[in-house]
């Protein structure tokens, strides 16, 4: 029996199958990258020492210089045209303290969708089936990421829940969750998350890209994180609402509050929104 079931995995294709993984080094990296309890206190310990004045002195000027090679001054002549996309992106800033506010349900529509819902598309070749497109690129239009919300001030219950693209609506996971499970677990959570409206997770399933691309698909779900995440921040600038974008949490204590099981689906990416 045991052999059996062997070949069966060896034989499945399904995206919960990692047995085509168990020796990736992006999946390595994924694991060995992740904060636990001792190496998150560590790590606030270490951005605590960024604070002297040798580093931020180094920091202020992010860029190369060839000091000796001739330049091109780019949009001499140019006149502001008014154009909205380009006064979102100039103006987009993080924002980290907001005010009591609702959020809409017409609210949340325009951040899912237009950040990750479809937005169109084509005909399979030689088939009767619709392969639908969204607002990011994704390598092989594979769609790696999955987006939880949590609801802490809205017209909609608070507690979490999961956005279905297809259908552009909330599926209402649980009530139970409160934000006090969150804060311990995130970077400055206490101060950024007291107001705040609602709370986007971006998760991946790994082997939905990496199926097809293996280790290199890891890149892409990366680049995907940070085109969805600048999505919504844009859309919220858009929508004269607030939103910061987190890199600190304890990575296996969110994938427990989203109720989702790493390896095969983990935590990417947190942006908390708010009325600033």
């Amino acid at each position: 029996m045991r052999q059996i079931n062997n070949i069966i995995e060896d034989i499945d294709i399904s995206v919960t199958n990692l047995k085509y993984f168990e020796n990736s080094l992006a999946l390595r990296y994924q694991e060995v990258s992740k904060f636990d309890k001792f190496s998150f206190v560590e790590e606030h310990e270490r951005i605590v020492l960024f604070s002297n004045p040798n580093m931020i002195h180094r920091a202020i000027c992010p860029y190369k210089t060839y000091v000796s090679k001739p330049q091109i001054k780019l949009g001499v002549g140019y006149v502001e045209d008014g154009n909205p996309l380009l006064h979102l992106i100039a103006n987009r800033r993080t924002k980290r303290l907001y005010k009591d506010y609702k959020i809409s349900t017409v609210e949340l529509y325009k951040i899912l969708h237009y950040s990750y819902g479809i937005t169109g598309g084509a005909k399979v070749r030689g088939k009767n089936e619709i392969w639908h497109y969204r607002a990011v690129p994704s390598g092989g239009a594979l769609y790696p990421l999955e987006l939880y919300v949590y609801i802490n001030k809205a017209s909609i219950k608070t507690g979490l829940y999961h956005y279905r693209p297809d259908s552009d609506s909330l599926e209402f996971i649980d009530e139970n969750m409160k934000i006090e499970q969150l804060k311990p677990n995130i970077a400055c959570g206490n101060i950024i998350m007291e107001e705040c409206s609602c709370i986007i997770f971006i998760t991946s399933l790994f082997q939905r890209s990496m199926i097809k691309y293996a280790e290199r698909g890891y890149r892409f779900i990366l680049q995907e994180v940070g085109a969805v995440c600048q999505n919504i921040s844009l859309i919220c600038e858009s929508l004269k609402l607030g939103s910061c974008i987190l890199g600190g949490y304890i990575d296996d204590n969110i994938n427990s509050f989203l109720k989702v099981i790493s390896p095969v689906e983990t935590i990417q990416g947190i942006i908390v929104i708010g009325k600033n």
